[in-house]
C-alpha cells in the first residue's frame, strides 16, 4: 500500500500474522509488519505543518541503510531498522488490520473470537489503535463499548484521508435493527448508532463523498444514508447488488421471482 502523498517517495509495507495455541488454551495472535523505504536519499521534513522531502546527507544515509555509492540500499538493514514485532495475547480466532487513510501511520487492529449457539451466537472482539506505523498499539476497545464486532464485515474505512471508519456490531437474538460504531477523526473516538436494519454486507462508501452510504440488509431492502449513518432511509426492496454510480447515482439489481441469483451481477 501506498503510504506517502502523491509526487513524494514511496513507502512499501508487508506483513504478516501468525497464531500460537497457548498450553492454556488461549489463541495468541501476532503481528509482524515491515517498512521498507524503497528509494533512499529523501526523507520527510516538515514546514509549517506542510511535509516536504529533503535529500539526507551521507553519514544519515549510512544510518539508514543506503549506500548511494552501490546503487541503492542495504536491504537487510533498511528491513532491522525498521521491523517491529507486536503480539496479541487475545481470545482470538481471527486478526483484521486496516490503514485509515494514506501517510497518516494510524493502524487499526481487530481481533475477533466467535463460537455458534443454537439459537445465538457468542463473540469477543478486541480493537487496536497505533499512531506510528504499528510499531506501538494501544488497546481501545473500551471505545466500543466491548462489543463485539461481526467478522466478515470487519471495518469498513472510509476513501482517502476521510479518516472515517464504521464498525458493525453484532445483535443476535430478537432486535428490530442492528447498531454501528462511526468514527470521522480516524478511531479516536466512536459514536453508537442505532440502526433500523440488520446490515447483510459491509456498508459501502461513496468514493467522492464519504457521507454518502450504502447497506444492504438482511431482509433483501437497499438503505441510504446522506449523513455519514446517523439517519438511514429505505429506498428499494427486493435487491440483490448495489454500487455507486457517478454523482448521487445508486445501480442496483433486483428480483420478481423471491430469490437472489448469481447472475444479478452489476
Amino acid at each position: 500500500r501506498r503510504l506517502s502523498p502523491p509526487g513524494a517517495p514511496r513507502l512499501a509495507l508487508w506483513g504478516c500474522c501468525w497464531l500460537e495455541m497457548e498450553p492454556s488454551g488461549l489463541m495468541r495472535v501476532g503481528i509482524l509488519c515491515l517498512l521498507v523505504v524503497p528509494l533512499c536519499g529523501l526523507s520527510p521534513e516538515s514546514e509549517s505543518g506542510e511535509r516536504t522531502w529533503r535529500f539526507r546527507r551521507g553519514s544519515e544515509l549510512a544510518q539508514a541503510g543506503c549506500d548511494l555509492r552501490d546503487g541503492g540500499f542495504d536491504l537487510a538493514k533498511v528491513l532491522g531498522n525498521n521491523t517491529h514485532k507486536c503480539v496479541f495475547d487475545d481470545l482470538s480466532g481471527s486478526v483484521s488490520l486496516s490503514w485509515i487513510g494514506d501517510s497518516t501511520g494510524v493502524i487499526l487492529v481487530l481481533t475477533t473470537f466467535q463460537v455458534p449457539l443454537v439459537i445465538m451466537s457468542f463473540g469477543q472482539s478486541k480493537l487496536y489503535r497505533s499512531e506510528d506505523y504499528g510499531k506501538t498499539f494501544k488497546d481501545i476497545t473500551d471505545l466500543i463499548n466491548n462489543t463485539f464486532i461481526r467478522t466478515e464485515f470487519g471495518m469498513a474505512i472510509g476513501p482517502e484521508n476521510s479518516g472515517k471508519v464504521i464498525l458493525t456490531g453484532d445483535r443476535s437474538g430478537l432486535y428490530h435493527g442492528g447498531k454501528i460504531f462511526r468514527s470521522d477523526d480516524f478511531a479516536k473516538n466512536f459514536i453508537l448508532t442505532e440502526i433500523p436494519f440488520h446490515p447483510l454486507t459491509q456498508i459501502v462508501y461513496h468514493p467522492q463523498n464519504s457521507d454518502f452510504l450504502l447497506s444492504l440488509s438482511t431482509e433483501g431492502s437497499l438503505w441510504v444514508s446522506k449523513n455519514f449513518g446517523a439517519k438511514w432511509k429505505e429506498i428499494h426492496k427486493n435487491v440483490c447488488l448495489a454500487k455507486w454510480g457517478s454523482g448521487t447515482t445508486i445501480f442496483f439489481t433486483t428480483y420478481l421471482n423471491g430469490s437472489c441469483s448469481k447472475y444479478f451481477q452489476l
